[in-house]
């Protein structure tokens, strides 16, 4: 004999009740506010054709309940109003459509000419770090001169004691 155990969906999954549905999405922004003349960096992490959300680097305490929001990678700008605020994330209601903003910053990709395997990252990070490492002699030899380093019995003992 077989036996069922019914279960409530309800809480298993959340109903989308939008009738706009939400992108992810992962772009920097400036909320601006104040006439322009105040700004707060946050990242916008998802977005409908009607608001989005946001997230900031630390809580905020005095966001304004109207700003502007301005995605720097698209050069566009748009009203927004708080509908809701959790920590470090606040959900936005856009007011009007998205229009050019002075603000605009290009992003520029190349493609690779090949594919780059984890072999070939692994040696260009430590290549770029030898360089780095000959660059910084080079200064140091260049801001200390030609010094001569103090006779042997110049030398002070480390006061350091090592423990066995």
């Amino acid at each position: 004999m077989q036996s069922f155990v019914s279960v409530n969906t309800s809480n298993l999954a959340m109903e989308e009740r939008r009738t706009h549905p939400r992108r992810r999405i992962l772009k920097t922004a400036l909320v601006t506010f104040n006439e322009h003349r105040s700004t707060l960096p946050c990242t916008v992490r998802n977005m409908s054709d009607t608001g989005c959300s946001l997230e900031f680097d630390w809580d905020f305490a005095m966001l304004p309940e109207r700003f502007a929001l301005i995605i720097e990678v698209d050069g566009q700008e748009v009203d927004c109003e708080v509908r809701w605020s959790r920590r470090r994330r606040c959900g936005v209601q856009f007011l009007g459509p998205f229009k050019p903003s002075s603000i605009h910053r290009k992003q520029v990709l190349h493609a690779s000419p090949e594919p780059v395997g984890v072999e070939d990252l692994a040696a260009a990070k430590i290549d770029a770090a030898a360089k780095l490492r000959e660059a910084a002699l080079r200064w140091v030899a260049a801001e200390l001169g030609p010094r001569s380093a103090p006779p042997a019995a110049e030398k002070k003992p480390s006061p350091l004691v090592r423990l066995r």
